[in-house]
């Protein structure tokens, strides 16, 4: 059984008994069917979440574990949800599940955050250079317009699109493989 399936039995409840519930889990946090209910009740955000966050996707991720790295985020934010915040319990696990995923989308991903920031500073320069030119720009116009080497573009684009030759010289006597 999926999550969207739990999530069509999942019937929605009344404020007051979500309130009841949520008291029942205070009262008793080791109780596993407690804490169940309390999950599946808000399976549906987590689902949500995802739907939000794949439109951003370009990379061919299974849902699957997306959606599983959502229901890591909303148990995290279960256990650390207290009747004294003074936020909501789908705002703020929301913003655990959303971590959790992009969590799981960083780990997948082989470039570090520096690299991928340099990486999308090059296609915004291309975007904005083919249109300027009405033609793909080369690589030294691309250069000159975010002022890294040509050398650091083709690096950068050939990281970017997954694929290095690692005998190849990206530097004077120094090749990716080193």
């Amino acid at each position: 059984m999926g999550i969207e399936d739990i999530i069509a039995l999942n019937k929605e409840i009344s404020p007051d008994d979500e309130k009841k519930l949520w008291e029942e889990f205070w009262s008793s946090p080791s109780d596993d069917s407690i804490r169940m209910r309390v999950i599946e009740l808000y399976l549906p955000l987590v689902l949500k979440v995802a739907k939000k966050m794949s439109y951003k996707l370009n990379q061919k991720l299974n849902s699957e574990e997306l959606l599983s790295a959502g229901v890591v985020g909303l148990h995290g934010a279960v256990s650390n949800y207290s009747k004294d915040k003074d936020v909501l319990f789908s705002t703020f696990a929301y913003k655990r599940i959303y971590g959790a995923m992009m969590d799981e989308l960083r780990s997948r991903d082989p470039l570090t955050r520096t690299q991928r920031g340099r990486y999308k500073t090059i296609c915004t320069a291309i975007a904005k250079l083919t249109s300027e030119l009405s033609r793909p720009p080369t690589h030294e116009e691309i250069s000159a317009e975010i002022s890294m080497t040509v050398g650091e573009v083709e690096r950068y684009i050939a990281l970017g699109r997954g694929t290095v030759n690692l005998n190849q010289e990206f530097r004077e006597g120094l090749r990716y493989m080193d």
